[in-house]
């Protein structure tokens, strides 16, 4: 294994089975353990990511749609940020 030799992969995510062999996604970071300068073993934390990610999908779908919508609509659509003490914007009494 690469992080038994000594190379740090950091963290990064993967797929793991449960025993009823469905997947979830996580976040995996693993680290080799040393005794006496030889690599005994490894630990690590694994981060069940199943809500970011189903999150991170429903993001994607509403954004494609705003995408397409405003790609598809034939008025001209203008975006901008006020200033921070809103001077910029008018004010209707």
């Amino acid at each position: 294994m690469r992080i038994l030799s000594g190379e740090d992969l950091g963290g990064g995510e993967y797929t793991l089975v449960r025993k009823d062999i469905s997947t979830f996604p996580v976040f995996l970071h693993c680290a080799r353990v040393m005794r006496a300068n030889e690599p005994v073993g490894l630990r690590g934390i694994v981060v069940d990511i199943s809500e970011r990610k189903r999150a991170e999908d429903e993001l994607r779908v509403v954004r494609e749609r705003l995408e397409r919508v405003i790609t598809l609509n034939p008025a001209v659509i203008y975006t901008g940020k006020p200033r921070a003490d809103y001077s910029d914007m008018t004010r209707l009494t």
